[in-house]
């Protein structure tokens, strides 16, 4: 493992058999081919790495995110039961998940029964439509309630 370019470059230097060789090649040409698509990509490679991709038989791949020790993601090419080039990926979101930065919160706007929220979305709210004439603003944990038309914070007593 390590930076793509020791790695090509051992790769080159090996006395490969001529079907290794080939795979070798189209390493290369697949690592240039994402480097000038995302130039500032961190990309390693690791000719031995195999576990997982026994049934690939092409370029395959794991994904890992900055600071994570686990993958966001593998797949590659393959061969479907029906003879069929087929290439796929396998995507765990709750590393993702992980590994994203969280959303900022939006402010939640409670609106009263029959309210159209679709203007007040727009806006940047999240809306809270009450379901029954009893709903309040605090009870559905909202920051913001409509009122004469216009969101204005909920006042909480303490």
């Amino acid at each position: 493992t390590g930076p793509a370019d020791g790695a090509l470059a051992a790769l080159e230097a090996a006395a490969l058999p001529e079907a290794a060789q080939a795979i070798a090649e189209n390493a290369a040409a697949v690592l240039a081919a994402i480097a000038a698509r995302a130039p500032g990509l961190r990309i390693t490679l690791d000719p031995v790495e195999f576990r997982g991709f026994r049934y690939h038989t092409g370029v395959a791949f794991t994904i890992y995110g900055p600071g994570m020790s686990g993958e966001l993601a593998r797949g590659g090419r393959y061969v479907s039961q029906n003879d069929e080039p087929a290439t796929g990926m396998s995507l765990y979101p709750d590393a993702v998940l992980r590994a994203a930065p969280p959303a900022a919160p939006k402010p939640r706007l409670f609106l009263p029964v029959g309210a159209d929220g679709a203007t007040y979305r727009a806006q940047g709210y999240a809306t809270v439509a009450a379901l029954a004439p009893d709903d309040t603003p605090q009870r559905l944990r909202c920051t913001h309630e409509l009122r004469d038309g216009a969101p204005v914070p909920v006042v909480t007593k303490d």
